[in-house]
């Protein structure tokens, strides 16, 4: 798992072909450094697009952010 059991699942919103990712706070408190972080991310867009989604947009708390740290 590249996610902490017990941490809450982000929230993930469907627009057409579009996927947005909502990741709760407390992901940017996993203190995964960037490889982590890219880990994370890459593992969650991967798993997505095998739906058949285009792309994917992540937010931090309901905003765009640029990292989790």
């Amino acid at each position: 798992a590249v996610v902490p059991a017990g941490t809450a699942a982000p929230r993930v919103y469907v627009r057409g072909k579009h996927y947005y990712v909502d990741l709760l706070p407390a992901y940017a408190k996993l203190n995964y450094g960037s490889s982590g972080e890219r880990m994370l991310l890459c593992t969650v867009t991967r798993t997505l697009l095998e739906l058949k989604g285009q792309d994917v947009t992540f937010l931090l708390g309901g905003s765009a952010a640029v990292s989790l740290t």
